[in-house]
């Protein structure tokens, strides 16, 4: 059963509907509660779900709480303002009554009768329980489990067909211990005459540690080379033209080493292009299990993100004669408990990182400096999708730490989004208040509820056409510490 709720998108994408995005905006609503209560302004209903409403669960303290059709959060009615619902006559002789523990000082209960200051910390209580919530949620992720760093992983580029490895193999352990750097690697791999490499093998639908064992790895005659491995060759580049190729490993320059092991091979090679540009320069390389020589002329003049051989590159190591070159691949981490004062801090680490990205995305977008998968805007649906992504991720895992930091970001993203000044939003009912506190009196009741109503319309269109694209393109990235 938990492989079929796996191996389907559509279940965790629910789920996660339910336990994250539902929770965030009835929270949301909560403190927009909260915040009335506090204030003395009348909340005529608060209601879980969107109308046409199913049933009135019970009257409190002047508040009908009620349960609806559309399972899309919830939403707070005061009096004197409703975009949910038009007040009605029986609203209406709501306002005859005197909401009981009004904060003293606060004329009125409608919000058209609460002053500036109240209807502020009115509009701003969703938001700040939003935030509130997002922190609790991490700190109890952090008392589940932080993801810390153990050590580096190696990824197969090619091997011997003798040592049992893989191309996209990861070697991330050996002789059961987890290998920090190259020198480290290098060290293990030479230490011993016989070691054991635990790997991860990923044949796109499952993974599985294995153990290879190597034998006489202690001879005198096994040594590291450091190669620059070609990712990539611009076309009609003197790279193109002298017939290197994708996969190529990078030797030599003029007869010279790039490296040993522990040294970077990628920067060796560009420092000595940039000094030999417009000269002929000799290339040796492996390909496959062959040595080749090439010859070209690094370009004097470049375009923006072109290299003057026209080359994509990173940094490998082979170990010879075995034939076994592999490059670095991603940082291993795995969850480690906290104790409760580091768990705070780790929240408020997590909730700054978070609300600093979140404001300055605008900006970054603007730059170019985000990509495009992350500035996209992202719909309910969108948000399931990639709360169902953890939720798979969580399980796997056994550990309900990564679906609660997902939750800490999308409460912290609707408590920010709802703050930006546009109509029918927290944000652009704000900046109506201010407008009021300048002029030294209020716009006008009609004139601001048909900009809301507008701006409502707007916004709904907005998030359809969003839906639209989410279930088109599926949103695969999300934004992490």
């Amino acid at each position: 059963m938990n492989d079929l709720f796996l191996a389907n998108e559509f279940y965790p994408a629910l789920t996660a509907f339910v336990l994250v995005l539902i929770p965030a905006i009835i929270v949301h609503e909560i403190g927009h509660y909260c915040a009335a209560r506090f204030v003395g302004i009348r909340i005529l209903e608060f209601g879980i779900g969107i109308p046409p409403r199913i049933t009135r669960l019970f009257h409190w303290k002047g508040t009908d709480f009620t349960l609806n059709w559309l399972p899309l959060g919830g939403f707070v009615r005061p009096l004197g303002e409703d975009l949910i619902r038009p007040l009605d006559e029986e609203a209406n002789a709501d306002n005859g009554e005197i909401q009981e523990n009004i904060a003293p000082g606060v004329v009125g209960t409608a919000v058209q009768d609460a002053n500036p200051w109240a209807r502020m910390i009115f509009f701003l209580g969703g938001s700040v329980f939003n935030l509130l919530s997002a922190f609790l949620l991490l700190v109890l992720s952090a008392l589940f489990g932080v993801m810390q760093p153990t050590g580096s992983s190696f990824v197969v580029v090619q091997a011997a067909a003798t040592l049992g490895l893989e191309e996209g193999d990861r070697i991330i352990a050996v002789n059961d211990q987890p290998m920090v750097d190259w020198e480290q690697l290098a060290i293990s791999l030479l230490a011993s005459e016989t070691i054991s490499l635990q790997i991860e093998r990923a044949d796109r639908s499952s993974s599985e540690i294995s153990d290879i064992q190597l034998a006489d790895t202690a001879s005198e005659e096994v040594e590291w080379v450091a190669q620059a491995l070609i990712l990539g060759v611009e076309p009609g580049s003197p790279a193109d033209l002298a017939g290197i190729r994708v996969g190529d490993r990078v030797i030599t320059v003029d007869g010279e080493r790039l490296g040993q092991a522990g040294a970077d091979a990628v920067d060796s090679l560009i420092a000595f292009t940039a000094a030999h540009r417009g000269q002929e320069i000799h290339i040796g390389l492996r390909r496959d299990a062959e040595t080749l020589e090439f010859s070209l002329v690094p370009r004097l003049e470049t375009g923006p993100n072109q290299g003057a051989m026209g080359i994509v590159i990173r940094t490998a190591f082979e170990l010879d004669p075995w034939n076994l070159t592999l490059v670095e691949g991603p940082q291993l981490y795995e969850r480690q408990t906290a104790t409760l004062p580091e768990a705070v801090q780790y929240a408020s680490s997590v909730s700054s990182f978070l609300l600093r990205s979140i404001i300055q995305l605008p900006v970054e977008i603007i730059r170019g400096a985000i990509p495009a998968e992350y500035a996209r805007p992202v719909s309910i649906v969108g948000i399931s999708q990639l709360g169902g992504q953890q939720m798979r991720m969580s399980l796997a895992e056994g550990n309900p730490a990564g679906m609660m930091e997902f939750a800490a970001f999308i409460s912290i993203a609707l408590g920010i989004t709802n703050l930006l000044p546009l109509p029918a939003l927290d944000g652009g009912r704000i900046g109506f208040v201010l407008i009021e506190l300048v002029r030294g009196k209020p716009i006008a009741p009609r004139f601001e509820g048909a900009i809301h109503l507008v701006g409502f319309a707007f916004l709904l269109a907005l998030g359809i056409l969003i839906i639209v694209n989410d279930l088109a393109n599926p949103p695969t990235s999300f934004m992490t510490p």
